[in-house]
């Protein structure tokens, strides 16, 4: 005998499945009104059993300023019934996907030098004995403004 979706969600083998997202959808919603917008923008509930709220943050500085706000926030949420049995909150963190930008060609660097180096590294070639650097120098002093 097939049954319905609907009939599954509410009292089918998914019913439980349904309770519990229902129940973080709540407790989420609560989080974004009692917590600061700085806490809230950072944290979710991602679980909930066996008396324990299991809350994600994206960072450890959130999770630090959460910890401290862990007495309010369990005194705030047990006042709705169906949050009365929450006994503890745990926390993680996830932090989130940073986007990986595509290896970026390295840009030229463009020196610009004065006339004088042309000269300066002209003299000093030819004060040099050896003679591989010596052509080196020359060859750079030659494409450098005169």
């Amino acid at each position: 005998m097939k049954q319905s979706i609907n009939q599954l969600l509410k009292n089918g083998e998914l019913s439980e499945l349904t309770l519990q997202a229902l129940r973080l959808k709540k407790i989420n919603t609560l989080l974004q009104e009692i917590l600061p917008k700085e806490l809230a923008h950072d944290t979710r509930a991602i679980s909930f059993m066996n008396s324990c709220l299991f809350l994600e943050t994206s960072n450890s500085s959130t999770a630090t300023l959460l910890r401290y706000y862990t007495p309010t926030l369990l005194s705030q949420l047990r006042q709705h019934v169906e949050f009365a049995s929450i006994a503890s909150i745990k926390q993680h963190i996830k932090p989130q996907e940073v986007q990986k930008n595509p290896i970026a060609k390295p840009t030229k660097i463009r020196t610009h030098y004065s006339k004088n180096v042309s000269t300066l590294l002209a003299i000093v070639a030819d004060n040099i004995q050896y003679e591989p650097l010596k052509q080196a120098l020359l060859r750079l002093s030659e494409h450098l403004p005169k």
